[in-house]
């Protein structure tokens, strides 16, 4: 169990860094949009991660990886197409602006992008466990997860 926790530790500690590395970008260049990068690329972070520390069965290692891969890749490209060097994306500005913490712009930003990076790491939870399994075999419900993977993934190009 220790060892699962220390895995996700891992994950939270370099997507919360990378999230600090992008809020020093937006520093030098004042865009908040950045942050929809660092989500984006924050899974495949968590998935070196657990190639590099994780025990378990290489093929469906493999398998996670790839889906992801191809999903975090996908978005990432998507993101970098849409993202604009000099204009703001106004959903952010919504969000800022409707922030509850009365606090001077780059602490809000700073929070954004710590909480989107908490929430990454929250979600990349399923990747532990399925990196964590040693089983040979894949269960019916991997093989589920696969199918609903391809649906939403061919469903919403």
């Amino acid at each position: 169990m220790w060892e699962l926790l220390e895995l996700w530790g891992g994950c939270f500690f370099w997507i919360e860094s990378l999230m600090l590395v992008l809020f020093g970008v937006y520093l030098l260049f004042r865009n908040v949009s950045l942050v929809d990068l660092g989500w984006s690329v924050s899974f495949l972070c968590c998935l070196l991660i657990l190639w590099l520390f994780s025990e378990g069965y290489f093929w469906r290692q493999l398998l996670l990886t790839l889906l992801v891969g191809a999903w975090s890749g996908r978005l990432t490209l998507h993101l970098a197409r849409r993202f604009s060097p000099s204009q703001d994306d106004p959903r952010y500005e919504r969000i800022l602006s409707r922030f509850v913490l009365p606090a001077p712009l780059p602490v809000k930003v700073l929070l954004l992008y710590l909480i989107q990076g908490a929430i990454a790491s929250f979600l990349s939870l399923p990747f532990l466990l399925i990196f964590s399994n040693t089983a040979a075999a894949f269960s019916a419900w991997e093989m589920y997860g696969v199918l609903v993977w391809g649906i939403g993934f061919w469903g919403v190009t």
